[in-house]
């Protein structure tokens, strides 16, 4: 991974994920800020693994954006007949309890939607590093 970083980031107060402008998932350390990284794109090199994406059929543009006073990233990524998938990152802050566990309590959701709903689309595509079982 070479040139400029154009990066959102998304968290709650116990994990962060960064999402590059084509609302590819390229960093994500879980289930805390100082755990082994799920996905780790920004330390791959050139290899293309580490990262976590959707993958719109004939897509000719992507669109990045925070809700307004969020922490919410909204990308829309649109094919060239005009079919649109949005895709809605967030890491919702929940309160704590005795029954809160790791994986309900700091996960990074993603929403998917279909504009309009005949468009198609692949994904996530989960493409792991290998050696952690994530990371490597």
């Amino acid at each position: 991974m070479s040139g400029p970083v154009d990066l959102a980031v998304v968290g709650n107060g116990r994990v962060a994920a960064l999402i590059n402008s084509h609302g590819r998932l390229v960093w994500w350390c879980f289930p805390r800020f100082d755990s082994d990284p799920v996905f780790c794109r920004l330390i791959a090199g050139d290899e293309e693994k580490g990262f976590c994406d959707v993958l719109l059929d004939r897509q000719v543009d992507a669109k990045s954006q925070y809700e307004r006073n969020t922490a919410t990233v909204v990308t829309i990524l649109t094919a060239d007949d005009g079919a649109q998938v949005k895709i809605t990152d967030f890491a919702p802050r929940l309160r704590r309890s005795r029954d809160c566990r790791a994986s309900p309590c700091v996960s990074a959701p993603r929403n998917f939607t279909a504009i309009p709903s005949g468009a198609r689309w692949r994904g996530p595509a989960i493409s792991p590093m290998a050696s952690r079982p994530w990371c490597g």
